[in-house]
Formats: structure tokens, C-alpha cells, sequence
């Protein structure tokens, strides 16, 4: 990944470099790699899937600039960390994607702790979720950036304005097609593994369609679980 650093093997380069091939031989990444990014893949979508936007629409000033606060805050310490670790100063694509990729939260994860913890209904709890949210939404935008950045600072211009092209394709054309194609199931009649399998190989050619217009995969596949229309579908899908 230009820009950035496999944690793991370069851990292990540095402090170890006989144990390096031990640890991380040649032909598992042909294995790891394909894998890694289609989990990552997924992952997105289920974050996309999960992300409710009308809460955050609804979103008070207060949630609005907690949100705001805990996205510039690991920003401006990603930056900073790019500058102290990488050799190369002069790579400001690298900068920009660490200072972006910090930024990125997991709300699914916040919401599973409160929970636990049993404050989810509390007032702190709310407000805390309602900020997660928001943060969400800021960080994967930014993500994108970076990413777009990072792949190729002369097109990168483009493959953002194409990134929010395929967007609002998918919530003005495919969100209305898929609810058209959902209706046809009727309530109570649950989904077959025709949906499911439907659901699952869209989230692929999204993320095929974001990977050629310069940007990730996983960046198409959480914009196609932020449009889906059907809460019932989405929890099977979940």
C-alpha cells in the first residue's frame, strides 16, 4: 500500500530480521493478501449497513463537535506519526493517508461496548453513539481522500469526483431498484439464498467499480450497504 506500512512484517523486519521469513514466509501473502482485503471488503459493508443516517441527521451541535474533535485530533496525530516513523519526509500521499486512516472509528464496536456496559439508554450513552456516528461518516470520507491520494497524487481529483459520482448513482438508481426487488418478497416470507447471494456479489462489484476508478474496494462496498433500504433484510444480512 503506497503511503503506508504492513505493521506486522515490518515490526518483525526491524527488531528481527532473521525471524522475518520465519514469521511471514513469501507464499503466504499470496494467500493472506486476497483474503485480508476481502474481509476488509465486507467489513466495510457491514459498518456502511449499520450506520444509521437519519440519526445522524438529527445529530445536536454538542454530538456534532465531539464528532468533529475525535476525527482532527488522531488526524493531526497520524501526520505527525508519518514524520517520526517513515524515512521518506517528502511523501505527503503517505501523510495524508496516515493522518486519514487514524481517523477511522468503529461504531458497530462503541455500540457493543455500551451495551455491554448497559448504557446505551443513559444520556452519555446516547450522546456517545450519536458522536460515533457522525465520526463515521466524517472518517470514511476522509478515507477516501486519503486513499485517492495515496494510489495517485495526479488523479486523485478524479477518482474522488467519480467516487461521489458512483454514490449518487447508487442512492438515486440502485437504492430504488433494490427496494423494488426486495418488495417482491413478501411479509413474513423471509429471504431466500437467492437474495442473500444477490446481496453479497453486489458488494463485490461495488468494490470492483471503486478499485477501478482509483479509490478501494472497500469504500464501494460501504456506500452499497449505506443504501440498503430494508432494516429486515439488513439484520439478515447482518
Amino acid at each position: 500500500m503506497q503511503g503506508g506500512i504492513l505493521l506486522g512484517p515490518t515490526f518483525f523486519g526491524k527488531i528481527a530480521p532473521s525471524t522475518y521469513k520465519w514469521f511471514f514466509p513469501a507464499y503466504g501473502f499470496t494467500i493472506l493478501e486476497p483474503m485480508a482485503h476481502f474481509a476488509l471488503v465486507y467489513y466495510a459493508f457491514l459498518v456502511g449497513l449499520t450506520l444509521d443516517t437519519q440519526t445522524i441527521k438529527r445529530t445536536g451541535t454538542k454530538a456534532m463537535g465531539m464528532a468533529i474533535t475525535g476525527a482532527v485530533i488522531p488526524c493531526l496525530i497520524g501526520c505527525l506519526l508519518f514524520f517520526v516513523i517513515v524515512s521518506e519526509k517528502t511523501n505527503y500521499a503517505g501523510c495524508i493517508f496516515w493522518g486519514f486512516a487514524l481517523t477511522v472509528s468503529s461504531y458497530s464496536a462503541l455500540g457493543s461496548i455500551l451495551e455491554d456496559q448497559s448504557l446505551v439508554q443513559t444520556d452519555v450513552g446516547k450522546l456517545a453513539l450519536s458522536a460515533a456516528q457522525v465520526g463515521e461518516a466524517i472518517s470514511w470520507g476522509l478515507l477516501a481522500v486519503g486513499l485517492a491520494v495515496a494510489n495517485s497524487e495526479t488523479y486523485c481529483f478524479l477518482a474522488i469526483m467519480l467516487t461521489v459520482v458512483f454514490a449518487l448513482i447508487c442512492a438515486r438508481g440502485v437504492r430504488p431498484a433494490l427496494s423494488w426487488i426486495i418488495k417482491k418478497t413478501g411479509d413474513g416470507q423471509g429471504y431466500s439464498e437467492f437474495y442473500i447471494c444477490f446481496i453479497l456479489s453486489g458488494v463485490a462489484i461495488c468494490g470492483v467499480i471503486t478499485d477501478a476508478i482509483g479509490t478501494h474496494p472497500m469504500l464501494g462496498a460501504f456506500i452499497f450497504g449505506l443504501i440498503m433500504p430494508n432494516e429486515v433484510l439488513q439484520t439478515t444480512l447482518v
